[in-house]
């Protein structure tokens, strides 16, 4: 079990549906990332802990950290432990004196948790791997003609993280290219089916 430190970059649109963002990490003193795709709801409350801005009444995270140091209780890191179906799976780990706790929670609170606790956010080296192994560019990948617009959206977002924006454009104009036949060759199908 091997823990990589993370920092969060920010949060962003997400290109492929403007009902989701996302949220980038980066490993700590490293080069890769860590994407996570989040609701408005989410993603909201992550950046007001983020910029330390207070809701006229207190969200779900301030609360939550309001009671831990009511009881003394410290946080000592979010530690995103796995990744199933698309979903990432976190514990928070808190210290009440000689005790240690972990508990089970959703990746946005835990997060929210920890960023308004001024916690570690960590993760486990294969959850990161595995990521970065369905992210990696691999010689500019020759072949993208073969790949789905759902796949060139994800390389899409690895070359903006790697400010790769030449290579970022080339895709960006393929997936316009792709979705524009996809409309094409749907109205023609439509088209012909009327027609008989």
């Amino acid at each position: 079990m091997s823990k990589i430190a993370l920092r969060v970059i920010g949060i962003t649109e997400a290109e492929q549906d403007e009902k989701f963002y996302l949220l980038l990490m980066k490993e700590r003193g490293g080069k890769r990332h860590l994407p996570v795709l989040l609701g408005k709801r989410d993603a909201n409350a992550i950046m007001m802990a983020m910029h330390h801005i207070t809701a006229l009444h207190p969200m779900l995270y301030e609360s939550f950290a309001s009671c831990c140091l009511q009881f003394d209780i410290q946080l000592q890191e979010c530690y995103i432990y796995r990744m199933e179906n698309e979903v990432y799976d976190a514990y928070l780990i808190f210290k009440q004196g000689d005790n240690m706790v972990t508990v089970d929670s959703r990746l946005a609170d835990a997060m929210a948790v920890a960023i308004s606790m001024d916690a570690p956010i960590v993760v486990e080296e294969a959850v990161l791997e595995s990521v970065q192994s369905r992210l990696v560019i691999k010689d500019r990948e020759p072949d993208l003609e073969q790949l789905s617009i759902d796949d060139l959206e994800l390389l899409l977002q690895k070359a903006v993280a790697k400010e790769d924006y030449e290579f970022a454009s080339k895709i960006r104009d393929l997936i316009t290219e792709k979705s524009i036949n996809g409309e094409f060759t749907e109205t023609l199908d439509i088209q012909s089916k009327e027609s008989k």
